[in-house]
C-alpha cells in the first residue's frame, strides 16, 4: 500500500526501475492458515512450490 516515488531513489536506480499500477491484495499467513485450518482452499493465494511444500508435509492440515 505504499506509494513509491522514482525521484526517491538514488540516480543508478532511477535509470532502470520501472513502475506499474496494480490492485492491492491482502493476503496474511493467519488467513492462510486459518483457511486451510477449515479445509478450504488456499491452492492459489500462496506460490506453487509454497504450496507443494505444505501439501507434501502435511502442515496445517492441507490435503490435495
Amino acid at each position: 500500500g505504499t506509494k513509491l516515488s522514482v525521484d526517491d531513489l538514488p540516480d543508478f536506480l532511477q535509470k532502470v526501475v520501472v513502475t506499474a499500477e496494480m490492485p492491492l491484495i491482502e493476503i496474511s499467513s493467519t488467513m492462510i492458515r486459518s483457511r486451510a485450518a477449515s479445509g478450504s482452499s488456499i491452492r492459489y493465494m500462496v506460490p506453487d512450490r509454497v504450496y507443494d511444500y505444505i501439501v507434501r508435509s502435511g502442515i496445517y492440515g492441507v490435503q490435495p
